[in-house]
């Protein structure tokens, strides 16, 4: 008979341990994650930040997309869009313009999600205690309209102060975009991705130059709103947008006037006829002269979009 060997089981070397490091999160902020309505996308992100905040700490730190991603195993995208969303909600807050510090909010009473529209299937529940009859949002069951007897529908109709919305007036649920990356709370501002992204570049050239000066908070809905505005109803492409904006950003009288898109859609027809000019005036002149710094430089900046991009921050 052969020997018999016992083996024994393999202790696996990559098993995480606590002295490698741990990330320590509050109770309250646990519980916050774990109850209220963050998507899949937004709960990875949230806990990227955590991990390169708490995992390292640190209350707050500066997070660079590319590092959510990484951590995430999302795109730089994704992550870029959840965290401007995240900010909105209150659950993350950035300390500054775009390229400032971010941390998570901990005071949970502070997160603010927008309501999802149910289109009748199911009312919420209301607190009677309250004196303008206000919904719930603590409440954890919700009602089914159609499982309730038609006798005590009646009777709740007549004898309460507040009634359902199908049958008195209310302030209609906000709408919500689908398909877009960013919109405020009543969805009459909203932007897709594509305006979101290009409105946060215009966001970090104009911080960069700002410096100590950039404002704290920016309401991105409105910039990526005006942004998709300029692409749908004036018919400015993306590529057109941006190198306008690296014109402007290269003007010294605009480059101090150009603090927004909505300053760049108000004054497009003058930048546009004052590039049209230098642009004419660098490929000749009456004299027969020819400047071919003024006119290769602005023919680059409208065909080359990498170099557009780049001279944003010159």
């Amino acid at each position: 008979m052969g020997e018999v060997v016992q083996l024994k089981p393999e202790v696996s070397v990559s098993e995480p341990r606590l002295d490698e490091g741990y990330c320590r999160v509050v109770n309250a902020l646990a519980e916050g994650l774990a109850s209220h309505p963050l998507t899949s996308i937004q709960q990875r992100v949230v806990w990227a930040v955590i991990r390169m905040t708490y995992g390292w700490g640190k209350p707050k730190d500066v997070i660079a997309c590319s590092q959510l991603a990484e951590i995430s195993g999302l795109t730089r995208q994704q992550c870029n869009t959840a965290l401007s969303q995240l900010i909105e909600y209150g659950v993350v807050i950035r300390l500054g313009g775009s390229r400032s510090p971010i941390k998570v909010n901990t005071k949970t009473s502070e997160w603010s999600f927008p309501k999802k529209d149910t289109k009748g299937r199911f009312t919420p529940s209301v607190n009677s205690n309250n004196e303008n009859c206000s919904v719930n949002s603590n409440s954890v069951h919700s009602t089914n309209t159609n499982s309730v007897h038609t006798k005590d529908k009646r009777k709740v109709s007549k004898n309460t102060a507040c009634s359902s919305s199908q049958n008195s007036p209310t302030k209609s649920s906000p709408k919500i975009r689908e398909g877009a990356a960013i919109q405020n709370k009543s969805g009459t501002q909203y932007g897709y991705a594509a305006d979101l992204e290009l409105a946060e570049m215009i966001a970090q050239v104009i911080d960069h130059r700002l410096g100590q000066d950039a404002p704290a908070n920016r309401n991105m809905a409105n910039w990526a709103n005006t942004v998709r505005l300029m692409r749908e109803q004036d018919n400015r492409t993306d590529q057109m947008i941006k190198a306008l904006f690296a014109f402007a950003m290269n003007d010294s009288f605009w480059k101090g006037n150009i603090e927004s898109p909505g300053a760049l859609r108000r004054n497009w027809t003058k930048l546009a006829m004052k590039r049209k000019a230098l642009r004419e005036g660098g490929t000749g002149n009456a004299k027969g002269g020819t400047d071919h710094s003024a006119g290769s430089g602005l023919d680059r900046q409208f065909t080359d979009l990498n170099h557009a991009r780049n001279t944003f921050e010159d």
